[in-house]
């Protein structure tokens, strides 16, 4: 950048008073830039730039050569306050949804990125009180934004869903694990019982060859993870039409073949059970499931292990 010398005012006494006036108005630009590491040179208002070798003699400023800048000592930082966060966090997402009603916007392309870039400071308070403060009120002004918009504009605004993720995928499933969600949901207007029921369950999909041949014979499982948007309006939906369109936009976790934690229940739907799925497997499933654990170890060298070590150990075929 080139500097002109002629921007700058140097007639200007150097006192204490005035360093602090101007150095509070650079801890004001830090806090406005989330209290970052770095202020670059060019953003720093041409009469407070005489200063800042006063200001660095002082050990207020940090200089970077390398990134033409400065930072601020962490002890000088001036740090935002809880209720100064929440405004600010509020003043976002409103001003946002505010502009949504006025203008041709929806929910996935426009407010979805607000939620998603509006992070904490860099610098902040460790306090996890603090924090936990802050995270309850942003959440709760997205479900009020949320709940507002709801399923009537995620049928009006086909842009708002985002991307098909199509959870529930195959014949099998949509026949037999589809109903019974329909039916659990249906009933629920609540929208963290709604979340509950989803993040708590592990559903058996079937065998993973009747979604494709080309795949070992494993059990699928998924756990089907609705965002936030798409549980507001699960709470709204009545038709069963529109409990799966919703789905179909849900995103969803693999595995789970081993259970991890005594939280989450795993369910078969009809008469399926662990016991049946087993009964199911051939000799020939148990060979390329058999094969399928020996690529992966030759994959891994060696190092992958999995449940399958101890079921096929115990197989006589």
């Amino acid at each position: 950048m080139m500097v002109d010398l002629f921007d700058y005012d140097f007639s200007e006494e150097v006192t204490d008073e005035k360093l602090e006036e101007y150095f509070y108005e650079i801890q004001l630009l830090f806090k406005g830039n989330g209290n970052g590491h770095l202020l670059l040179e060019e953003d720093i208002p041409g009469k407070i730039k005489p200063f800042l070798h006063y200001m660095m003699e002082k050990g207020w400023l940090i200089y970077s050569p390398n990134k033409t800048g400065y930072d601020v000592h962490d002890e000088h930082v001036i740090y935002h306050s809880v209720d100064e966060l929440i405004e600010e966090y509020r003043e976002k997402i409103y001003g946002t949804f505010k502009l949504m009603k006025e203008e041709d916007m929806n929910y996935y392309d426009h407010l979805l990125p607000v939620i998603n870039s509006c992070s904490p400071p860099i610098r902040w308070t460790q306090d996890t009180e603090k924090r936990k403060q802050v995270e309850i009120a942003k959440k709760e002004i997205v479900k009020d934004v949320e709940t507002q918009l709801s399923l009537q504009h995620f049928l009006e605004k086909p842009k708002s869903r985002g991307y098909q993720t199509n959870p529930i995928d195959t014949k099998w499933a949509k026949k037999n694990v589809l109903p019974i969600i329909i039916d659990n949901v249906q009933i629920m207007e609540d929208i963290e019982e709604i979340k509950q029921f989803f993040y708590t369950r592990i559903w058996f999909m079937g065998r993973d060859d009747w979604k494709s041949n080309i795949h070992p014979p494993y059990p699928l499982y998924k756990r089907i993870m609705p965002s936030s948007f798409q549980l507001a309006c699960l709470a709204e939906a009545v038709t069963s039409k529109e409990v799966e369109l919703i789905l179909k936009y849900a995103n969803a976790g693999f595995g789970y073949t081993e259970k991890t934690s005594d939280e989450l229940e795993y369910v078969y739907p009809g008469d399926w059970s662990y016991e049946r799925y087993m009964l199911s497997l051939t000799k020939d499933d148990l060979n390329l499931i058999r094969s399928d654990q020996e690529r992966l170890k030759r994959l891994h060298n060696g190092n992958h292990h999995s449940v399958w070590e101890h079921i096929l150990n115990g197989c006589p075929i």
